[in-house]
Order: structure tokens, then C-alpha cells, then sequence
């Protein structure tokens, strides 16, 4: 059973910055659902290279994530993430990671290998 966790908006900056350094070189899959373009399967299988949380730019903040592999990299940018989520396996490991975005997009990050993760990243 999976167990879907929020993140709190205020610990945002902290959980992006943690799980950036934890999922280094993990095969990931990036889904992006919602758009008028339709859903998309944007990588599949590519190891992240990075999740970074921009809180600078006038449409602030963005959420960053980057895979890639010998081709090169894939760069998809979110503006203005509405909620993060998290999916938990009943062995406290990372299945997922959904963001909401503006319009009712969703961006799905799916880990090939769950990631073990420190019991305070999952603590809302």
C-alpha cells in the first residue's frame, strides 16, 4: 500500500534541497498529465541529474527537474508548483513524486528503484 504525503509549502525549499542530494544518478520517469498537448511520458528510465526550487524569478517560485543520459538532458520546468506529494511504500521508501501545477497539470516523478529515505523527509 502506498501512503500519500503532502509537503507542506513551508518546508518546500527544505524537501527539494534534501531529496535533490538523495536522488543522484536514480533511473526516474517523468509523466506530465493535463496539458493540452495531451499526457506525455516526457523520460523514461534516465538517471536524474537534479530538482532544484527557484524562489527568485517574477513567476516565482518554479520547481526544476533534470534527467538525462548519453543523449543529453531533459530540462522540464514547472512554474509556480501548486502542491508537492509524496507516495510511501509500506517499507518507508520514495515511489513518487507528484507536483500540481497551475491549470490542473500534474507532473508525475516515478523512481525505478524505490529510494530508501531518512524517516524525517516523510514527515509532513
Amino acid at each position: 500500500m502506498i501512503h500519500t504525503i503532502r509537503i507542506p509549502q513551508e518546508r518546500l525549499a527544505w524537501f527539494v534541497a534534501a531529496l535533490d542530494r538523495e536522488l543522484g544518478g536514480h533511473a526516474v520517469r517523468v509523466e506530465v498529465f493535463g496539458r493540452s498537448l495531451g499526457d506525455q511520458e516526457m523520460a523514461s528510465l534516465l538517471p536524474f541529474h537534479g530538482l532544484d526550487l527557484d524562489s527568485k524569478r517574477s513567476d516565482a517560485p518554479s520547481l526544476t527537474i533534470t534527467v538525462g543520459g548519453a543523449a543529453g538532458e531533459l530540462v522540464h520546468r514547472i512554474p509556480m508548483p501548486q502542491q508537492i506529494y509524496i507516495g510511501i511504500n509500506d517499507v518507508g521508501a520514495l515511489e513518487w513524486l507528484a507536483i500540481d501545477e497551475p491549470s490542473e497539470v500534474k507532473t508525475l516523478l516515478h523512481f525505478e528503484h524505490p529510494l530508501e529515505l531518512e524517516a524525517h523527509y516523510a514527515e509532513p
